[in-house]
């Protein structure tokens, strides 16, 4: 009997193991978005090229300032008239292979003023 419960005892924790390791690269791959803007590049390390107003969408594109990071991601919330958005690139691991990257946004409000939000920083893009 001991030996059986052993064997079981020896499986699980492998197994165990291997969960912690899946869900340990799940939260390194998405678990930036849980903390909002902490992770997001700084506004200075990327390069805007537009950024379209419409009734209803923002539209941004821009890339990296640095060629090894590619576009990972973005968060962005909406007070008031502002939207500030926060781009996250990385240089293992990302979700692109470029480093350019084109968003539409869907608001509800009517957007005056777009701010490109990093961990400390920010920096308005729109109206520029």
């Amino acid at each position: 009997m001991e030996t059986s419960e052993r064997k079981k005892s020896r499986m699980a924790l492998p197994l165990f193991v291997a969960v912690l390791v899946f869900l340990a690269f799940l939260g390194f791959l998405y678990g930036w978005r849980l903390f909002g803007f902490r992770f997001c590049d700084a506004p200075d390390s990327l390069m805007i090229k537009s950024v379209e107003i419409e009734e209803n969408a923002v539209h941004l594109s821009g890339s990296t300032c640095e060629s090894a990071k590619r576009y990972d991601g973005f968060v962005c919330r909406v007070e008031g008239d502002t939207l500030y958005v926060g781009v996250k690139t990385g240089a293992f691991f990302a979700q692109s292979e470029s480093d350019a990257f084109d968003l539409n946004i869907p608001t509800e409000t009517a957007i005056a003023r777009v701010v490109l939000k990093g961990a400390d920083e920010e920096r308005v893009i729109y109206p520029a």
